[in-house]
């Protein structure tokens, strides 16, 4: 059978098929995980930045030392310029409380998201860089981007949409509701859980 037999060919287009969904569904895979591991590092970068900015006495310049070197170090690799090491530092500031940062930085080491709810961060890992930053730049309080996190995620927002979701103030016209509802929702299973895991025990 010749190449052009097989375009036409119903077998090898529906194999063809299921390879080509295969590969797309790897691909969605492989970029998911990497987007997990980025995101990842810039919490750990930004909480580095915070711990070091608190008491190392290396003046202002810091984060613009610290930029390039390591784009001297990684010229292969984006992301390490002094514009995006600020972003980082905000992230990890917006994310984690003042409270307990220091304790969190403690524990990066051995456990990735110290000091963040795991459901909040496993939101945060699944979607792109750019929104993140617009998202925590543009939210008043956890709860306002825990709502923008999980529309972007169910609604497939692109940055140019979740920009203007934000800019027209979707959470407070709708958002504290639906998030209210949720929370509400999420106390009273939490509430049933502990009564049943008490029914149990006893």
């Amino acid at each position: 059978m010749t190449a052009s037999d097989l375009f036409t060919h119903a077998d090898y287009q529906a194999w063809l098929k299921q390879i080509k969904q295969r590969v797309h569904s790897a691909s969605m895979k492989i970029a998911l995980a990497a987007n997990d591991e980025l995101i990842t590092l810039y919490y750990e970068l930004g909480a580095q930045i915070v711990e070091r900015e608190s008491y190392a006495q290396w003046g202002s310049g810091f984060i613009d030392a610290f930029s390039k070197d390591l784009k001297d170090t990684f010229p292969d690799i984006g992301g390490f310029s002094s514009k995006n090491l600020r972003y980082c530092r905000a992230f990890f500031r917006f994310y984690c409380s003042p409270a307990i940062w220091q304790q969190a930085v403690a524990k990066l080491e051995s456990i990735p998201w110290a000091g963040m709810d795991s459901e909040l961060a496993a939101l945060l890992t699944q979607i792109p860089w750019g929104h993140n930053i617009l998202i925590f730049n543009k939210s008043a309080d956890l709860q306002e981007a825990h709502f923008y996190l999980q529309q972007t995620l169910e609604s497939g927002w692109s940055r140019n949409v979740l920009a203007m979701q934000l800019k027209s103030n979707l959470y407070a016209r709708t958002g504290k509701t639906i998030t209210s509802a949720i929370i509400g929702c999420s106390n009273r299973l939490d509430a049933y859980r502990s009564i049943r895991h008490g029914d149990l025990k006893s």
